[in-house]
């Protein structure tokens, strides 16, 4: 899978979330649409949208339900799309959202690799590296405290598909898995226990399951917020690069 393929993707999967058109994603300006309840998007929640909002660095696509319209119609002559993403733009929007009974749950940063741009690390070989897939990564349910890295779901709208674990004197002390958010598109998270961090467990894992999902032939993606340091940090050593910013 190339760079272009899994920016192809990102386009598509992104235009079913927001039921929104491709072109819409990409032009300059903001963007109103009503919110759909698509097949293919990706599914955290039975409902759908309230409300949504993201850019991929240029202008901003906001989708919301029928009664949220005209209240936000007054954003689309916005000047400035990407300025709606600072905390007082947001909480300005979510002021209007507040007048029917809803608001904003968060702001998420995410991030697609470049296969020709995948880098490889090695660690000690201290610790036994271990590969889950399917219904197996029911296995690791009985280890608590890897939340980022298991939705600890085999079934339902976002199944762990796939888990990669670390173990030292067997415990496993770090683990990264992905979700199947779409068909085509996979969330890659991670957990190292605290006091094993800054060794390079984290990366390595990351940039193992990374290069494990897209020989599977699905997009892996990563999200983060930009107050977890760290975690970009994972992301950009292993390879992945900012690809857009959604509201939810």
């Amino acid at each position: 899978m190339t760079k272009n393929e899994i920016y192809k993707t990102l386009l598509e999967q992104l235009s079913y979330d927001m039921n929104c058109s491709q072109d819409e994603l990409l032009k300059s300006g903001v963007t109103l649409v009503e919110a759909g309840n698509h097949d293919k998007r990706r599914k955290f929640t039975q409902d759908p949208i309230v409300f949504g909002m993201l850019t991929l660095g240029e202008g901003a696509v906001m989708s919301a339900r029928p009664e949220l319209l005209a209240d936000l119609n007054q954003y689309k002559a916005f000047e400035y799309p990407l300025r709606l993403f600072e905390h007082f733009k947001m909480t300005e929007i979510d002021q209007l959202l507040k007048k029917n009974g809803f608001s904003m749950t968060g702001l998420s940063e995410f991030y697609l690799p470049d296969p020709k741009n995948l880098p490889t690390f090695t660690i000690s070989d201290d610790y036994r590296i271990d590969w889950y897939e399917g219904d197996h990564v029911a296995e690791l349910f009985k280890h608590e405290g890897f939340h980022n890295a298991l939705s600890y779901y085999i079934k339902g709208l976002r199944p762990d598909v796939i888990a990669v674990t670390a173990s030292l004197n067997n415990q496993i002390i770090g683990m990264a898995g992905a979700s199947a958010d779409s068909e085509m598109m996979w969330q890659v998270g991670i957990d190292v226990l605290k006091e094993h961090r800054g060794m390079g467990i984290g990366t390595f894992l990351v940039s193992e399951i990374t290069k494990r999902i897209l020989l599977l032939d699905k997009v892996p993606y990563y999200g983060t917020w930009n107050a977890n340091i760290g975690s970009r940090k994972i992301a950009l050593k292993c390879g992945y690069m900012p690809a857009w910013t959604e509201v939810y």
